[in-house]
């Protein structure tokens, strides 16, 4: 019953469009941690920047897309390390806006929070960005340490 209950609800869906497929081919990928598996990427589109980031939540899986600045693209562009720690930070604050095991929540993870977050991580002094990881990984219950090259 289960099996068809998905599949009926899979049939269900609409089909990707050529349109849509062929915006997501017109991007210029400028930067990708996809290298390594499934995560976000950078694009340029009409003079626009565009950090791509999928999100799971259990069995619901999300693409969040924000505009970014060209001078947070150069920042990911010299630090891996950095480009590391904003996709942990904005895969843990995002997966706790959405999915099944989020009751009643109260937040959407907008482009302003994206803006706050990405100009933290990437501009911070060294001793800054430590010190919030630090942090983070207490009120987030969560070792970034061990997902961060």
């Amino acid at each position: 019953m289960k099996f068809l209950l998905s599949l009926s609800l899979l049939l269900s869906l609409p089909a990707f469009s050529q349109e849509a497929l062929s915006v997501k081919n017109s991007q210029e990928i400028v930067l990708s941690g996809q290298e390594r598996g499934w995560g976000p990427q950078v694009s340029k589109t009409d003079e626009k920047f565009i950090y791509s980031i999928p999100v799971s939540s259990s069995f619901v899986i999300m693409d969040f897309n924000f505009e970014i600045q060209k001078e947070g693209v150069e920042a990911l562009q010299k630090s891996s390390y950095r480009f590391s720690v904003l996709h942990h930070v904005l895969h843990t604050l995002i997966q706790n806006t959405f999915g099944p095991s989020v009751k009643n929540p109260k937040h959407t993870f907008g482009q302003a929070d994206f803006d706050q977050v990405s100009d933290f991580v990437l501009h911070s002094t060294e001793a800054e960005l430590q010190e919030f990881i630090s942090s983070f990984e207490i009120d987030h219950n969560i070792s970034l340490k061990k997902y961060i090259d």
